[in-house]
């Protein structure tokens, strides 16, 4: 059973949006890689790709939200496999891709702060007490 939202303390409310701001920013990248010309394997790679990771950050999203305590580990273990081995290639390229690049840092930025968040106190007595009933 989920846990009461109005006892959810402000600290798990902006992490959600921040993770909701993720997905919403990869929403964002994969709409403009498919408005790109596609190479000679076509754009199926990066539409697998997105929905493989991005379902799993919506799913883990959905049980952060009702008080699941492993779903922060969850959100950490995607961040460090998703998001944080992009970062040194953003950088790397950030004059050839600016647009992607720039979502790219607003992803990472935004996850490690909601994970932040929700690692720290009040979220993590929240995220560590039984579920109410």
């Amino acid at each position: 059973m989920p846990q009461h939202t109005s006892s959810r303390p402000a600290a798990v409310f902006w992490a959600l949006v921040l993770f909701w701001l993720t997905i919403v920013l990869g929403l964002i990248k994969l709409g403009r890689t498919l408005s790109l010309p596609a190479g000679p394997a076509g754009h199926s790679f990066t539409v697998f790709t997105f929905v493989a990771v991005y379902s799993l950050m919506t799913l883990v999203t959905i049980y952060l939200a009702m008080g699941a305590s492993w779903a922060r580990g969850a959100m950490l273990i995607l961040f460090i496999i998703g998001i944080l081995p992009a970062l040194p290639l953003v950088f790397a390229h950030f004059a050839a891709i600016p647009l992607a690049a720039t979502l790219t840092c607003a992803q990472g930025l935004a996850q490690i702060v909601g994970l932040y968040l929700v690692f720290r106190e009040p979220a993590a007595s929240w995220f560590g007490r039984p579920i109410e009933r």
